[in-house]
């Protein structure tokens, strides 16, 4: 499972789970300008960036998803 990190006020926070991240998105305690990272990530990126900690989905994937023919 991917750990998960954040980054609030200038302290690192986690690891936690991803539905943990969604979570803390729906309660206010992530704002979209937050900062997320894990392994499988070049950079720390804001949470509104990554697709799933906002929208609800339940799954995130740092690769693109090819087009469908």
């Amino acid at each position: 499972m991917i750990q998960w990190y954040y980054a609030k006020g200038g302290q690192q926070m986690g690891p936690v789970t991803f539905e943990e991240l969604q979570a803390l998105a729906t309660s206010g305690g992530l704002m979209p300008g937050d900062l997320v990272w894990n392994q499988s990530m070049k950079d720390w990126l804001p949470a509104s960036s990554v697709s799933g900690i906002f929208n609800g989905t339940s799954s995130f994937s740092p690769y693109a998803t090819p087009p469908s023919s």
